[in-house]
């Protein structure tokens, strides 16, 4: 066999590897990142910034790009996805009334328009929340100092202090894609990437999981 034979044969094979590797790569540092459970902005950027109790905002997903909204579904809490990032349909509370700026540790209720007020509750499909009539005051926006100014369109994540875990992306057999962070992506992309090494170990005999750890 040539030299060129050689490496046209082996070529295909490097490349898959080479491909494969920096996916896993990828995600096996969104899984270690130290603010993987920052999930989420808030949109528009109102001008100055500052987050308000008494205006309405677009609650954004960073890993799917798409905002939530209510929707009504066959299971889980009636929550959807939606490419409309000017809906504008979620408001944040303090208990100390309206006109106030949110800080960073403030305890918060979030309300959506035609659903009420996130509420924790186990359910038996879906992540578990509900909807309340009242505010209440069971969330912390995370991502800068606490006592802070928190500001539109930038990245946060979403804590429910009943559930003592954030609120991140993640797939379900039934119910919107949501779950809690110590369910979804610090465990699961962790898997698949040892899955994947498994996989390029297949095609070139050695393990890159083995440089990982």
């Amino acid at each position: 066999m040539t030299t060129f034979n050689r490496v046209a044969k082996v070529a295909p094979r490097v490349s898959f590897a080479a491909a494969a590797l920096i996916s896993i790569l990828s995600c096996w540092n969104y899984a270690k990142a130290d603010d993987a459970w920052a999930d989420w902005r808030l949109l528009p950027d109102s001008g100055s910034g500052e987050v308000r109790t008494d205006e309405f905002y677009t609650l954004k997903n960073r890993v799917t790009g798409d905002a939530v909204t209510y929707g009504v579904r066959e299971y889980g809490i009636n929550l959807v996805w939606t490419e409309d990032l000017q809906s504008e349909n979620v408001r944040l509370e303090v208990e100390s009334g309206h006109g106030k700026t949110i800080r960073y540790g403030d305890k918060i209720a979030i309300l959506v328009k035609g659903g009420g007020y996130l509420h924790y509750a186990e359910r038996p499909h879906g992540i578990n929340l509900t909807w309340s009539k009242e505010p209440t005051f069971e969330w912390r926006v995370d991502g800068g100092e606490h006592g802070t100014t928190f500001k539109s369109d930038t990245k946060f994540g979403l804590r429910n202090e009943i559930a003592n875990d954030y609120v991140v992306y993640g797939k379900r057999n039934r119910g919107i894609n949501l779950v809690w962070f110590k369910d979804g992506p610090q465990t699961w992309d962790r898997r698949l990437a040892k899955l994947g090494c498994k996989v390029i170990e297949s095609k070139l005999d050695f393990n890159p999981c083995d440089y990982l750890e």
